[in-house]
């Protein structure tokens, strides 16, 4: 399990920050370490959160990328968060106001502008917004800027969530 876990992340840590940039960025050396959590695994599902932290030579300051990965055990395809949840105004409105009281009150403003915003963040997100499953709630990674800690994990209780649910 380990052998497929641990590349996962850093191949979305290295989409994140390629070495396909400036001549001294190419030649600068990347240096990675990568942690995982299996966050659920049950009958249904089971999903694995990615934390890899890295720093390439030469930039300003380290990294941490954020990734995760759901199985549909049922299934046996990895599942986004649009096939579990209808993705909509409403729903961009609980991420915001469970983020805005999960959130350190000076870093809220770093969410974006509005609803719509969000929505189209989510929608469009690939790896920008990761989704996993607990046994108790749905968690969604939210980018933040490093001095905030490159990522904040907003956490959804299943039971906010039944009126999105797909299935």
């Amino acid at each position: 399990m380990k052998a497929y876990l641990k590349p996962y992340g850093f191949r979305g840590a290295l989409q994140a920050y390629p070495a396909n940039g400036a001549a001294h960025v190419q030649r600068s050396v990347l240096e990675l370490q990568s942690d995982y959590r299996i966050t659920r695994n049950d009958a249904d599902y089971f999903s694995v959160a990615f934390s890899v932290g890295g720093y390439r030579e030469g930039a300003a300051h380290p990294f941490i990328h954020f990734t995760a990965f759901t199985l549909d055990k049922k299934s046996g395809k990895i599942v986004t968060l649009a096939d579990l949840y209808q993705l909509n105004t409403d729903f961009a409105a609980l991420l915001r106001q469970k983020a805005m009281e999960q959130l350190e009150p000076e870093a809220g403003h770093l969410l974006p502008l509005d609803d719509k915003e969000l929505l189209e963040d989510l929608r469009e997100s690939g790896e920008r917004y990761a989704a996993f499953l607990t046994d108790s709630a749905l968690g969604i990674a939210i980018p933040m800027s490093h001095a905030f800690g490159d990522y904040f994990e907003v956490m959804l209780d299943y039971k906010d969530l039944k009126a999105f649910q797909m299935k």
